[in-house]
């Protein structure tokens, strides 16, 4: 973005980038915007994007307790969003993966969910077996973690991101390679 940005600026027009990536889920979105786990602003490390992010912050703390705002990179931003819809899209695919052993040995998948679920350091968020992830990020972001590891050469991450995307949709996200 910053690229087009500066191939397109006017002479004497400044202007920074900052990353604010949102966290909202289907059905709660309203919520979520109002009472968010953290709101992120990533920023490049220059004295004119923090006053940007600065001002964001100001911004935002006007209903967000100050100790939910997280300020880092701009890469870092970017990948917290990708990472936290991948890792939310690993546990389906986990939960699904254990369905269909559950559907071979005749334990009962809800079951396995409520035992793991009771878990403190698991929770029993994400835990219900279905069809698939909602949404079109949850696919969207594990599909840019396939690419973005692709292209830094990360042949084996690349791998396992694209099985966690294959556990749901099979066949066609083999296509995404």
């Amino acid at each position: 973005m910053r690229v087009v940005l500066e191939a397109n600026a006017r002479p004497g027009v400044h202007f920074d980038i900052l990353s604010n990536p949102e966290f909202l889920a289907e059905g709660s979105a309203i919520h979520d915007l109002l009472y968010p786990d953290r709101v992120l602003i990533g920023s490049r490390p220059t004295e004119s994007a923090q006053r940007a992010t600065e001002l964001l912050s100001k911004l935002y703390s006007s209903w967000i307790p100050p100790e939910r705002i997280l300020t880092t990179s701009l890469w870092s931003s970017e990948l917290s969003k990708l990472a936290a819809n991948a890792m939310l899209a690993q546990r389906i695919s986990s939960i699904n993966a254990l369905s269909a052993i559950c559907e071979a040995t005749g334990a009962d998948i809800e079951e396995v969910a409520l035992a793991c679920g009771m878990d403190k350091r698991i929770g029993d968020r994400f835990l219900k077996a279905s069809v698939g992830f909602g949404g079109s990020c949850f696919k969207k972001d594990v599909s840019n973690l396939v690419y973005l590891s692709e292209s830094l050469h990360l042949y084996e991450v690349a791998d396992y991101w694209r099985q966690v995307g294959h556990i749901i949709y099979g066949a066609e996200y083999r296509l995404l390679r």
